[in-house]
């Protein structure tokens, strides 16, 4: 593939990651970097998924990593400073997002370069239309 190529495939990969409740992707953006294995990953649908509260977030972590070793995407929020230090908020929280959540994915995608593969999943998901 050329770079036009793995550009349009990339967007399509996107668009298609957007379609499900759970999707991440971590791209940069051109940015060389001697150290780094991929230009873009793409992690769609949560396979395994853990969402937790600040309280015992961190041990939650710790035993959904145990148990599942696997590739994990998520986040931490602010709030989670409240479970190491003696701190608190009295922030009204507008969203409800969760303080940790991470997920295993069920597909994953990694472009590197003018190529991608698939690191999880059905090879077969690169021939879906990401419009059905």
């Amino acid at each position: 593939m050329d770079k036009t190529e793995i550009s349009l495939f990339k967007e399509k990969a996107m668009q298609w990651a957007a379609s499900f409740e759970v999707c991440c992707c971590l791209d940069s953006n051109h940015y060389n970097d001697p150290y780094s294995q991929y230009d873009c990953l793409i992690a769609v649908n949560a396979q395994h998924q853990l969402k937790e509260k600040a309280t015992s977030a961190f041990t939650a972590l710790k035993s959904f990593y145990e148990t599942h070793q696997d590739w994990m995407f998520g986040l931490l929020s602010y709030e989670l400073k409240n479970e190491i230090e003696n701190l608190s908020s009295t922030h009204t929280d507008q969203l409800d997002f969760p303080d940790l959540f991470f997920f295993v994915p069920e597909n994953l995608i990694a472009i590197q370069g003018d190529s991608f593969t698939i690191l999880k999943g059905d090879p077969a998901i690169i021939d879906q239309d990401p419009s059905d």
